[in-house]
């Protein structure tokens, strides 16, 4: 599937930066223009397949997608892909409550 796929692109391409769901502000990499681009560009892509799993309702195939995505993505990623856990975790009967706390607290503080 080209969805499949391109998950497994971001995830080669994250392990091979060294991004595996760290922060870059704890694991020393610099907050450069090049980085910041990066992460726009990888947000963008994920964004583009939940997407495409939202317009198929294949909730339990996001649901599985974008946890699968944030073991293998940056912390500074995370609360960009957090708005479409709770969605799809809301679709398929489960329970949003405790990470849409985190979620709005992690929102709420800025991210440096």
């Amino acid at each position: 599937q080209p969805l499949s796929q391109l998950l497994k692109f971001l995830e080669s391409f994250n392990a091979k930066k060294g991004y595996q769901n760290t922060s870059h502000a704890q694991g020393g990499v610099s907050g450069t223009k090049e980085l910041s681009q990066s992460y726009d560009l990888q947000v963008a892509m994920y964004e583009l397949v939940f997407e495409m799993y939202s317009d198929k309702s294949l909730w339990k195939e996001g649901l599985k997608a974008v946890e699968e995505a944030m073991q293998h993505t940056p912390k500074d990623i995370h609360r960009h892909l957090m708005q479409y856990k709770l969605v799809f975790k809301s679709k398929v009967g489960r329970s949003v409550d405790a990470e849409f706390v985190h979620f709005q607290v992690s929102t709420a503080i800025p991210h440096h």
